[in-house]
């Protein structure tokens, strides 16, 4: 290869690429006088320094001719990658507007920021506020009947757990609240919500899905879940066996039962409150009667949830559902 200078007295380069050279860039370089072709420079790329052939390498490498053919087939190839990676961000962004818009019409929800639940004053004037004191003391409550032989199971495996469920006794004029949960948030919304009922003259009670048998929904005439999703729509681990049994089982007669779901979860993810929305189908389809809306919450839940309690609340109030006057 000779390349001219770009003046008309400047040397001539000629660019030589001997027959041993390891790619087409492993070149000898050969600086010549315009006028009278005397030898002015030499470059033999055997004598160049590490620096420059390791210069010249990454050059051949980032075409692929470094490797030869089989190097430009792939560098080709992941050139081609490009395109494919576009493809792939639009076929995602796609299917999660899809799954998010069938999941919208699975079932009844409520937006919570465009209606406003009436509860009775009197009751909201004489309840004293929630305290720290209070939340500790229902999770203690909770704590102790969660230990006890009759609320719970081994928990050996999804089959022996199932097979090992019997039946336990509840109030069943309590409201019975359940909650799946990862990361405790869950819990958290149980014990306030239990408060909240206790508070307005309810009995309420709480338990952990983890350590439930499925008969226990048809010992009560009503129940309130709060339950999180997590990774690809899943249930928390530990819920898994009774989501199991009341999601995918049948055998369930909860027509005397009314329920109502607070489901957690993330926007990020394809399946957005996957298992609040699948507990609050299947409730429905044992015979169990919706009396407020299903609430999904995003990350920052606390909004809604507030908005689902008081609904809830306000809700059981209006049927004057198993109250007794506060502070009895």
């Amino acid at each position: 290869m000779m390349r001219l200078p770009p003046r008309d007295d400047g040397p001539v380069r000629v660019l030589i690429q001997e027959p041993q050279a390891p790619h087409i860039f492993a070149r000898s370089q050969l600086v010549l006088s315009r006028f009278t072709a005397e030898i002015i420079k030499w470059e033999p790329y055997a004598a160049a320094s590490l620096g420059r052939k390791l210069r010249i390498w990454v050059r051949g490498l980032h075409t692929g001719e470094a490797l030869g053919f089989a190097g430009q087939t792939v560098a080709g190839l992941a050139s081609l990658g490009g395109c494919f990676l576009v493809w792939t961000g639009f076929a995602m962004a796609w299917r999660r507007f899809r799954y998010r818009k069938r999941d919208a019409d699975d079932a009844t929800t409520v937006e919570y920021v465009s209606a406003q639940v009436e509860i009775k004053p009197a009751v909201i004037q004489s309840a004293p506020q929630i305290n720290e004191t209070s939340k500790e003391r229902a999770k203690i409550e909770m704590e102790q009947a969660n230990s006890s032989a009759i609320n719970g199971y081994s928990h050996n495996g999804h089959e022996d757990a199932r097979a090992g469920w019997n039946a336990a006794p509840y109030d069943g004029d309590s409201v019975l609240i359940l909650y799946g949960t990862v990361t405790g948030n869950a819990e958290s919304l149980a014990i306030k919500m239990a408060a909240s009922l206790r508070h307005a003259g309810f009995t309420a009670r709480v338990r952990d899905m983890a350590h439930c048998q499925p008969h226990v929904l048809t010992q009560t005439n009503c129940v309130l879940m709060v339950v999180s999703t997590y990774g690809d729509g899943e249930p928390p681990e530990d819920t898994a066996p009774f989501w199991e049994a009341v999601v995918h089982g049948n055998g369930l007669n909860l027509r005397d039962v009314k329920f109502s779901v607070l489901a957690l979860g993330n926007t990020t993810f394809d399946h957005f409150c996957k298992c609040g929305r699948e507990f609050d189908v299947a409730l429905e389809r044992h015979g169990a009667t919706r009396f407020f809306p299903r609430v999904d919450c995003d990350v920052d839940f606390d909004a809604p949830a507030k908005y689902w309690i008081e609904g809830v609340l306000g809700s059981l109030q209006r049927e004057n559902y198993g109250a007794t006057p506060a502070g009895i």
